[in-house]
């Protein structure tokens, strides 16, 4: 079985990426969540997931930080999404394996699904 880890410390959105993970994911996925560093750490140390779609910024941890430190704990691709621009660009510059970034955009609809194609897609290959 895959899963996913959405580490998103907005209720909100964290729900609506995990509906729509099971939604469009055909099979079964695992998704699981974390609404800080700290519980994604532990979270990537207890179990292997295929895929993280990270918001980088988080209650106690932000930027390019956040994504190095689970980085070198996380066997699993990455996606990073962010609304900011700058943030967005230095990760980019740091950027390992396959791991990708998303730009949050206006449309919170359209930006879920690229943040969910992307962890499908890394999941799965």
């Amino acid at each position: 079985m895959r899963s996913i880890l959405i580490i998103e410390d907005d209720q909100h959105q964290a729900e609506l990426l995990a509906e729509l993970v099971r939604d469009v994911v055909p099979g079964d996925i695992e998704v699981d969540q974390a609404t800080d560093l700290e519980g994604a750490l532990a979270a990537v140390l207890d179990q292997h997931y295929h895929s993280l779609c990270l918001d980088i910024n988080l209650p106690d941890s932000d930027g390019a930080a956040t994504y190095l430190t689970l980085r070198t704990k996380a066997k699993g691709n990455i996606v990073v999404y962010t609304i900011d621009q700058r943030a967005a660009g230095r990760v980019r510059k740091v950027l390992e394996n396959n791991d990708v970034v998303v730009t949050k955009q206006e449309d919170p609809g359209m930006v879920s699904l690229q943040i969910v194609a992307g962890a499908y897609l890394e999941a799965a290959g």
